[in-house]
């Protein structure tokens, strides 16, 4: 589809003279535009777009669209363009973050952009449940709630979640899915959330419930501070927002092996890179590596969990992504004081990368359903 590029000053180019833009990149100026062009391979684009330097007006899917294109058929460049996308994103991470460490990461979860953020920021793009993981969508014009639902309910049935179960949710956000778990099959769950903003928005909501005897959440590093062997009946970890990184995923998958009842369930979202793309950055974590799904699996075989199921939800994902990038996208225009402008763009920055990858099938996301094995883990 048609794009065209153009500056506050009045230049303007347009990839199409017969047809009008589909979408349209507004740089601040000229010098912006200049720096994008001869630096095109460092975090310059990054750089400016958070920093107001950059707009967008239009369709953004045009930009999926192009950088599918890139992906599949530019030989010698999907590499490069991987590794410039990932530093833009790492730039990007790091300048919202101020040097400040994320919790997230200390406990196996690594979130692409700081989530220490209220609310309100969240709920007008993920939704009145805050559910972070994706959604189900069961026909052309169902709304994002609906869906929502949707996948709490596959999740939980995927686990066959009972009455009385103890169930733990690693990087829980904000608590959506536990609430379900407690309110709709009595399940007893425990949350580790990334961020103290989100055990306060999880604590509240289960006040609001009335779930407090069967509900809890807190910070927690699984590292050196592991539930005791035996503590749950079931674990998930859903959502590619936050996940444990490849270089840790061994120790992790035995941590959560060692909490698990015998023959208990732990049920995984993994984003993978697909077959003939080699090792990638992982979006916003460059330096840690997005590796194939086989490998993983040799990882959980080594750690004790015995495969059950495994399904892909790149479609699923895509339409997520897609629903999230255009609500945001109307959050942000409708932001009138910039409130949230830095957040907004590097969260949009981070979900067009991502729908980007799963189009361009150059990454995959895998729903992972492992039991724990009778036998000890081999993994050192």
């Amino acid at each position: 589809m048609p794009f065209a590029v153009r500056t506050a000053d009045g230049w303007f180019w347009s990839s199409s003279t017969a047809r009008p833009a589909k979408f349209v990149a507004t740089f601040r100026t000229r010098e912006g535009l200049d720096a994008v062009v001869g630096d095109a391979n460092e975090v310059t684009l990054g750089r400016i777009f958070l920093d107001g330097g950059l707009d967008i007006q239009g369709n953004i899917f045009v930009l999926l669209s192009v950088a599918e294109y890139t992906l599949r058929h530019s030989e010698g460049l999907s590499s490069n363009l991987v590794q410039t996308i990932g530093r833009i994103s790492l730039d990007a991470a790091r300048r919202l973050m101020h040097g400040h460490k994320s919790g997230g990461a200390e406990n196996w979860q690594c979130s692409p952009c700081p989530l220490e953020l209220p609310a309100e920021f969240f709920e007008p793009w993920l939704g009145s449940f805050l559910a972070h993981c994706c959604a189900f969508f069961r026909s052309a014009e169902e709304d994002l709630d609906a869906a929502q639902l949707h996948a709490m309910e596959n999740v939980c049935d995927r686990l066959a979640l009972e009455a009385g179960d103890h169930l733990l949710g690693v990087g829980c956000g904000w608590g959506s899915l536990l609430l379900y778990a407690a309110e709709h099959y009595g399940a007893n769950v425990r949350g580790i959330a990334s961020s103290e903003t989100q055990v306060e928005t999880a604590e509240d909501r289960i006040r609001r419930s009335g779930l407090q005897w069967k509900c809890s959440v807190q910070r927690r590093d699984l590292r050196t501070s592991p539930y005791r062997a035996g503590s749950f009946d079931k674990i998930l970890h859903v959502g590619v927002f936050e996940q444990a990184p490849f270089t840790d995923l061994g120790k992790y998958l035995v941590c959560m092996r060692d909490m698990l009842v015998p023959e208990g369930l732990l049920l995984l979202d993994r984003m993978t890179c697909s077959h003939g793309f080699g090792t990638v950055a992982r979006p916003m974590h460059p330096a840690l590596p997005v590796e194939s799904l086989s490998k993983e699996l040799e990882l959980a075989e080594a750690a004790g969990l015995e495969l059950l199921n495994v399904e892909t939800l790149r479609k699923e994902y895509d339409r997520t992504l897609s629903v999230w990038i255009e609500r945001l996208l109307t959050n942000w225009m409708r932001d009138i004081d910039g409130r949230f402008d830095r957040e907004s763009r590097a969260w949009l920055f981070y979900l067009v990368e991502v729908a980007a990858g799963l189009r361009a099938e150059a990454i995959q996301v895998h729903r992972l359903l492992f039991r724990c094995s009778l036998r000890k883990a081999s993994f050192d």
